[in-house]
């Protein structure tokens, strides 16, 4: 955490990161936690995905997931797709029809 900011005690900064492999539509997700000190705790799965942009916003709901199961309030979630993060922003029902279903999931998660 050299170069980052130092968060704030009792904050949590979950950074999401995905690999996906288009010629056989599996992608490999990942979440790392992070508190003021440094590593907290991380977690990967593999799924099937047909698009990047679809594996960076399952990654985000792994990132939901994970953080609602243990219980974390204070949470910063980074991604590195400015697509799904704009899709999150966007008004109800004007989402791409592929990530639809997965911006609903989070947003309901989040709430």
């Amino acid at each position: 955490m050299e170069n980052e900011e130092k968060l704030e005690e009792h904050w949590l900064k979950l950074n999401c990161d995905r690999a996906f492999d288009i010629k056989i539509g599996k992608a490999g997700l990942g979440v790392l936690v992070r508190d003021s000190i440094g590593l907290v705790d991380s977690t990967s799965l593999s799924t099937v995905s047909d698009s990047p942009k679809m594996t960076e916003a399952l990654t985000l709901k792994l990132d939901v997931e994970f953080a609602k199961k243990r219980n974390f309030e204070k949470i910063i979630m980074e991604t590195n797709s400015q697509i799904v993060h704009n899709e999150l922003v966007k008004k109800k029902g004007k989402h791409r029809w592929k990530l639809r279903p997965i911006i609903i999931m989070l947003d309901r998660l989040i709430k």
